[in-house]
């Protein structure tokens, strides 16, 4: 562990608020109107929903969401986007890649702004802990992006003293296709650090780390005690990864993650209130 990292992994009174979760209310389903799809790379779109009248959800960074397009089953998707101050928000942000389902498909191909998409939010546990002033290492996996970027966005919005670091592992250059954002929060935020990390050697830009992302980690920080640690991403890329953790200090408590298989491992903090587990976020 660096010693920037090390000299405030343990503030005192930190332990209980890192620990435990307040309530969080059950799932609601509502309507929400499409207000903007943008299109970074030819199989991803950025949707950003409308909440009607006057409602609010209130989430934390990390919680998820299921959505209903024209008539087709749910889907369960990470919500993108960092709460108000007031943990509330009248807009919500996801990330959906067109992996050939027909629901993906229909957002990727069909679905437009104006239309209506039936949300029921929120659920999870691998959410930001209010008052939790741990150092945060954020590590995704493709499209496991969405939810550490509501929690990084969340933290620096909130006045987490940090550090703050997002890991963000991609097979090829081109998928990381939120990039410029993340380099651009660590002008402007002193303790943000963003590392992105490629597999692929020809495609791989200056600023980013070669090889698989958990492997990166663990080269940057050989003692994980005391850390909150979020993982998001494939099954296979988290199963990889959490043993990694493990391995080096990590606390089981201190590792979040909605991967059920993991968290039947009895990892991360448990709710103090009940919710619906809902599956597993893509």
């Amino acid at each position: 562990m660096s010693d920037t990292l090390k000299a405030s992994a343990d503030p005192a009174g930190c332990t209980g608020m890192c620990t435990a979760l307040p309530p969080t209310p059950p799932p609601a389903s509502f309507d929400a109107v499409v207000e903007g799809i943008d299109a970074p790379s030819a199989d991803i779109r950025i949707l950003r929903l409308r909440l009607n009248n006057t409602m609010r959800l209130s989430y934390r960074a990390g919680h998820y969401a299921d959505l209903a397009v024209a008539g087709l089953p749910a889907r369960s998707y990470s919500i993108a986007n960092a709460p108000d101050a007031n943990g509330t928000t009248d807009r919500l942000e996801f990330h959906i890649r067109n992996t050939g389902g027909v629901a993906s498909q229909h957002v990727a191909t069909q679905l437009k702004i104006g239309d209506t998409v039936t949300v029921t939010a929120p659920m999870g546990h691998a959410t930001l802990a209010p008052g939790c002033v741990k150092p945060i290492i954020a590590i995704a996996g493709g499209m496991g992006l969405s939810p550490m970027k509501a929690i990084v966005e969340s933290a620096l919005n909130t006045g987490h003293p940090g550090p703050v670091t997002l890991y963000w592992g991609v097979n090829h250059g081109d998928d990381l296709y939120m990039a410029d954002h993340f380099r651009a929060l660590q002008v402007t935020h002193a303790q943000f650090r963003f590392v992105p990390v490629v597999r692929d050697d020809q495609s791989r830009p200056a600023d980013a780390q070669a090889g698989m992302v958990g492997d990166v980690v663990i080269r940057d920080h050989a003692d994980l005690s005391g850390l909150s640690l979020y993982v998001a991403g494939p099954p296979p890329m988290v199963s990889a990864i959490i043993p990694q953790l493990l391995a080096h200090k990590a606390h089981r408590g201190d590792i979040h993650t909605d991967d059920s298989s993991a968290r039947a491992g009895g990892l991360g903090r448990q709710p103090s209130g009940t919710q619906s587990s809902g599956t597993q976020p893509s």
